[in-house]
């Protein structure tokens, strides 16, 4: 397989600069707050429309990430992450080409970059309500792969890339201090693609197919349950509804605060 990644677009670059400058902002004006470093893991399947396609086809994806945390004030929580990604778009197919390829090498693995911000919007009692929203990149190697059962030698390439943004409420039970389960519901915007490169003998091409999700809004339950006094344990799991189905979503890690 060779691997080359190329850059991420300006708007991820834009995006990841200003939590950036924030973050580092408010690091320096409120000195003494509280930090974080966490380590997880994260999985979704979406289902996806292709160029002129009339069918859906799922497009899957699991990530090791690693973030970082920071609260410069009691209502606000900044988060930048990064992390490994391995994307699965099995099944799509590409017509364009001088030979069709239906691709079903398996999942591609890349680099993944991303941010999000949670701001307390109020309390009532043991419930509050926060404003949740967060970015996610993920760009993917060159998968390159052998064609054979011709009498001339060829290779095709593969690779995905693909935005994932949301935006919503999340609503907080207090149960206790060391267990805390939430509802989040959000409005979730996901576009990707998938570029097939091909060479066979004298032949050469490239496709690529852009991709759309269907489902446009995303319900999670998730618990923050603390394992130690500095250490927390998150899970969540999610569902989109969309016509015919719903898509899923689920994600799992440890955070320390300092």
């Amino acid at each position: 397989m060779k691997a080359k990644l190329g850059r991420p677009p300006a708007l991820v670059l834009a995006a990841l600069a200003l939590l950036l400058a924030a973050a580092g902002e408010a690091g320096a004006a409120a000195a003494g707050r509280e930090f974080g470093l966490g380590l997880g893991v994260a999985t979704f399947s979406r289902a996806v429309a292709s160029g002129a396609s009339a069918g859906l086809t799922k497009v899957r994806a699991a990530t090791v990430f690693l973030s970082g945390t920071c609260r410069p004030a009691h209502w606000l929580l900044l988060e930048l992450f990064a992390g490994l990604p391995s994307t699965n778009p099995d099944g799509l197919v590409f017509e364009g080409l001088p030979i069709s390829i239906d691709y079903e090498a398996g999942a591609i693995r890349g680099l993944l970059l991303g941010g999000g911000l949670a701001a307390k919007l109020g309390a009532f009692g043991r419930l509050e309500i926060e404003g949740a929203g967060r970015f996610v990149y993920s760009q993917g190697a060159t998968k390159t792969r052998p064609m054979s059962d011709f009498t001339v030698s060829g290779s095709a390439g593969a690779k995905p890339a693909w935005l994932e943004a949301s935006l919503g409420p999340r609503l907080l039970y207090r149960a206790s201090p060391g267990f805390v389960p939430y509802l989040r519901v959000a409005a979730s915007w996901f576009r990707g693609s998938l570029t097939m490169t091909e060479t066979l003998g004298d032949l050469a091409g490239r496709e690529k197919l852009t991709l759309k999700a269907k489902a446009f809004l995303e319900a999670a339950l998730g618990a923050d349950v603390m394992l130690r006094a500095r250490l927390t344990l998150r899970a969540e799991a999610g569902l989109l509804p969309r016509p015919g189905g719903a898509d899923a979503a689920a994600s799992a890690g440890l955070f320390y605060r300092f």
